[in-house]
């Protein structure tokens, strides 16, 4: 097979900012490879850049949390038909389904029985809970590629296929550390992260603004909310113009953190972010508000009695990022939190993390990806 003159199909669904972000560089990386190469599914606007010819967008598929997926039940359903079915109707090579395994994994079982080979990139966190699983992953999934090593472990102890590809964000950000300058101002610049989904920023945007008005009262503040899309800006824009704010602010579309220059410190709404913030060595404090309903559901499953949260403390199985998860009432101990970093700050410590991830996730991502997809097409 000659690869510069064959023209393979790959379906790819991303349906998560992250996920989009992923999905850019997959298809960079295997157009190298296979220049007349077609690539179809679902994605946002980084992957529609690249090449991707959308089936739906990514926000199509938007949902957080259980009771979000019930609301939206049947258009989800109907959706995910329709994707089998274009999949199905161009039989691609491999179809590629990048995190999102509560949308994947409705779709595997009906691909594998017509024969069409399957990665689910990003491992789901069958490690922590729902373990069970991996039954379906040993019956339907050719190969998981893993962002960390230790999931790796996992698979290898179940008899399944996985690679550890390292995380992107490792090979991004190494070299665009930058050492904090002294603070010379007569107030502190605070960067705020309030998520991806509307769900997310729904809950965790006026949680975070609570705590920023109490530490407005001791420290003179200025805030900048960071979004992923101008769908998110504009939803924080409406939901900033319905809260009493006690603190100056701005906000606008995230530029590769361009603007935490400035920053003190960053409050994080837990995901890929705060991974990605660690690998800048960034101070930062992470939170995750949820409703009481799912909290219940999530409880239910085991996922509470989990250690740490944040991908960064996971990774090195410890608190460096402290973490405030959770339905109840956190406003008082966030705003603690907060002060306790704005006036003892240990940079050291974040350097020091930063170091060590990147020790473990600084990987030839592009090698091992062609690699994997080449002996799949074989």
């Amino acid at each position: 097979m000659q690869e510069q003159n064959y023209n393979p199909k790959f379906v790819i669904t991303a349906v998560e900012a992250s996920a989009d972000l992923l999905g850019a560089e997959l298809i960079k990386t295997l157009k190298e490879q296979y220049p007349y190469a077609n690539f179809y599914g679902v994605g946002g606007q980084r992957m529609i850049n690249e090449g991707l010819q959308p089936w739906y967008h990514l926000d199509d598929f938007s949902v957080m949390g259980f009771t979000d997926v019930l609301k939206k039940y049947f258009v989800l359903k109907n959706k995910i038909r329709s994707l089998i079915n274009k999949t199905l109707q161009i039989n691609p090579d491999i179809y590629i389904g990048i995190d999102s395994p509560d949308l994947n994994f409705r779709i595997y079982h009906h691909l594998k029985e017509s024969g069409i080979s399957t990665v689910q990139y990003v491992s789901p966190q069958l490690w922590a809970w729902r373990k069970s699983r991996i039954h379906y992953v040993k019956k339907y999934i050719d190969m998981v590629l893993c962002l960390f090593p230790f999931e790796v472990d996992f698979y290898t102890s179940h008899n399944v296929k996985s690679l550890c590809i390292g995380h992107p964000g490792a090979s991004k950000y190494k070299n665009k550390h930058q050492a904090k300058q002294s603070n010379n101002s007569s107030f502190r610049r605070i960067t705020v992260f309030p998520g991806s989904r509307s769900q997310e920023i729904k809950l965790n945007l006026p949680f975070a603004c609570d705590a920023l008005n109490l530490i407005q009262k001791k420290i003179d503040i200025r805030v900048i909310f960071l979004a992923y899309s101008e769908k998110n800006l504009n939803q924080i824009i409406e939901l900033l113009g319905q809260m009493s704010l006690d603190f100056e602010y701005a906000y606008q579309i995230n530029e590769d953190f361009n603007s935490l220059k400035d920053s003190a410190l960053s409050i994080a709404t837990s995901g890929t972010v705060t991974l990605e913030l660690a690998l800048l060595g960034e101070p930062a404090i992470v939170i995750y508000k949820v409703s009481k309903l799912n909290y219940f559901i999530y409880k239910l499953f085991g996922v509470t009695q989990l250690k740490f949260y944040a991908l960064p403390n996971i990774l090195l199985n410890k608190e460096i990022y402290r973490e405030y998860i959770g339905h109840h009432d956190q406003v008082s101990a966030l705003g603690e939190g907060l002060m306790n970093m704005l006036l003892n700050e240990n940079i050291h410590k974040f350097n020091s993390a930063r170091e060590a991830l990147l020790e473990i996730l600084d990987i030839d991502r592009s090698r091992i990806i062609n690699d994997v997809i080449k002996d799949m097409m074989e």
